[in-house]
């Protein structure tokens, strides 16, 4: 999974600067794969798999830095942002196989950048203020 998270989302790297970070388990079961892209003030976290977290995937922006400390810690979810510009967009529940898995999460990917999120991998989290 994490594979497929690294080539689907690696223009975060190339066109936006973020710092890929290791894949590490998460969830109740540790059976979720997560990966972070950071930058200084933000950073963005995509997961997928796993059967313990109600979902098959998704992503979570997330300010960070010092000025942030003073606010406390904000978690911005994109199926929130998605769900109020694209009322049609299905989120995955699961994945009943690879191929499938590699469908969701190329639509996520492409969702993110190409379509509904430029503003938030950018670091402008005023859609999630209203």
């Amino acid at each position: 999974m994490a594979g497929l998270i690294s080539e689907s989302f690696s223009y975060l790297v190339t066109e936006f600067g973020y710092e890929e970070t290791e894949a590490r388990g998460t969830g109740w079961h540790n059976t979720t794969t997560l990966k972070e892209y950071v930058l200084p003030d933000r950073k963005i976290g995509i997961w997928a798999g796993g059967f313990d977290n109600g979902s098959f995937c998704g992503i979570f922006f997330q300010q960070t830095g010092p000025s942030v400390a003073d606010r406390g810690c904000r978690v911005y979810d994109f199926r929130a942002l998605i769900s109020a510009r694209d009322p049609n967009f299905t989120h995955p529940r699961y994945a009943e196989s690879v191929e499938t898995a590699k469908r969701h999460i190329r639509n996520y990917a492409k969702a993110l950048i190409r379509v509904f999120a430029e503003d938030a991998i950018l670091g402008d989290y005023s859609f999630f203020e209203r």
